[in-house]
Order: structure tokens, then sequence, then C-alpha cells
């Protein structure tokens, strides 16, 4: 390891101390440091955009929503990323804040492994325009209001036609985010598959459907009195109109995860939700 990219969330990091301090060891330990135009300026380090040298690992303090929001640019450059959690989810996040010291040692010392979770892509037909995410894509009606009519297509083969608040288009990574709130089932990540959710639908037979990692899922907007808009991990909207249509498919490139240790996923589940909900129960 010769490099590093630091990411910090400047909401839960306000004075950028433990990102300041992250900086400092990782040069302590001979790394060359960038970081995200956003920070770069404060943390004193070069600019990403123009470093003049290759990045071998990110880190990423945060939360969730951290990563989600930097999972396409570091999964299109090929960067693996270690997330420490500030956050309350930290169902992607590797290590707590507390565990960071041992963390780059362990990292320093090649001793982890890399995990790579699918991600997804849509195609806009109109206008034109291509999202990336790692959870989910979503369809969905204008922030104005009232139900849009959505169909969806599965290759050419059309699936049915949906009275909704909107559709989303899931990886199995985002089977515990906005898919799971609104009704999908939880999937195991080492499942290649896209999870198809109806959201808010007014109908009795809409129910999420699993399809094959290779599919190609296409959302049309068939009816949107107030306009719809189209999403990416909810970092990224993009409004569109009726008759529009969007492709939706596994994206080029998949986002590599540090892991210090053998991820347990199911570990994950008792203890990120099962937990919250049933504080009692045994971890």
């Amino acid at each position: 390891m010769r490099s590093a990219c630091v990411i910090t969330n400047q909401y839960k990091d306000p004075e950028l101390c433990i990102a300041r301090e992250l900086v400092a060891l990782l040069k302590q330990m001979g790394m060359q440091v960038c970081s995200i135009e956003a920070t770069a300026q404060a943390l004193q380090v070069p600019d990403m955009q123009a470093h003049p040298f290759d990045v071998d690992v990110a880190f990423v303090l945060g939360g969730d929503g951290t990563i989600l929001s930097t999972a396409p640019m570091l999964a299109a450059d090929n960067i693996p990323v270690l997330g420490l959690n500030l956050g309350n989810m930290g169902f992607l996040s590797e290590v707590s804040i507390t565990d960071m010291q041992k963390a780059v040692k362990q990292v320093m010392a090649h001793a982890f492994s890399i995990e790579r979770r699918m991600m997804v892509q849509a195609q806009i037909d109109h206008p034109n325009h291509t999202l990336n995410a790692l959870n989910e894509i979503g369809m969905f009606r204008s922030q104005q209001g009232g139900i849009v009519e959505i169909s969806v297509l599965l290759g050419d083969v059309l699936i049915g036609s949906y009275e909704c608040d909107g559709i989303i288009v899931a990886t199995p990574t985002g089977s515990t985010a906005y898919s799971l709130s609104a009704g999908g089932p939880l999937v195991d990540p080492d499942v290649d598959c896209l999870l198809i959710t109806p959201v808010c639908a007014h109908t009795l037979y809409a129910r999420p459907i699993v399809v094959p990692g290779n599919s190609v899922v296409t959302l049309s907007i068939q009816r949107a009195r107030n306009g719809a808009q189209v999403t990416a991990d909810d970092f990224q909207r993009v409004p569109v109109e009726q008759g529009s249509c969007v492709r939706i498919q596994r994206a080029p490139h998949a986002l590599q995860f540090v892991r210090l240790q053998p991820s347990d996923f199911y570990q994950q589940l008792r203890c990120k939700l099962t937990q919250w909900s049933c504080p009692n129960l045994p971890k």
C-alpha cells in the first residue's frame, strides 16, 4: 500500500478531527494521501480530481449514506473501500471508529480480503442520462403528489403495470434498505439477482419479484399527472415526464469492500435490525 484517499462526512465529523487524525496516521506510515474536492483543502492534502498518484484504498468516514454517495466514483475507479462507521446503521461500514488505528495497520499489512458487491446502472432515454447505484434505482412520483402508472418489463416481457408511488429495482446489498421498508425480501449479498419492489401500489396483486442478476428491467411511465423522477440511492435525482423509459441492469463495475474479517451477513441482520426492534434478544 502506497496511497490512500480519505473521505469524510462533514456533518458527522464537523471539525474534521477524526479525518485529520486518520490523515496523520497514514502519513506517519509513509502513505501518500489525497481526498475528494469537498474536503481536500481543509485536510491540506491533494485533490483527488488532480492527484499525481494512483490510489490503492479509500477510507470512508461516516455511515452507510457516505459510502452510497461515493460508491459510483470508487467503483468506476476500481478503488477498494474501507468504511469507518460514524453513523447509526453501519450496515456497509466495516469497523467502528474506535478501531481505526488497528484497522489502518491491518490494511497496511495486507491482512484483508476483498468482497465485490454488484452495482446497478440506469440508462434514462429522456433526458439522456446514466445513473449508477449500490443499493437501488427507483422511479417515483414527483414530490408534488399524485400517483404514477409504471409498466415493468423484464427483457421484452411485460410483468405488469402498477398505479403506485414508485418502483424500486434493488441489488442484494439494497435489500436491507428502501426495498425492505417497501416490503421487499432480505437477500444474501452472494445471491446474483435483482429485486423489483413496487412502492405503495394501489392493487392487491403487487408483490416484490426477484429476477436473475443479468436481467434487463425497463420501467416506463404510462401516466404521471405531476411528473416523475428517477433516483439513484436517493443521492442523484433526474426529473422525467410521461412516456419516459429507464433501462436498468447490472453496472459494469462492482464496488470492492475491504474486509478485515470474514463477513457474516446473518449476524449483521441479527445485530443491526433485530436488536433495534427487540433490544432484549441475545446478540
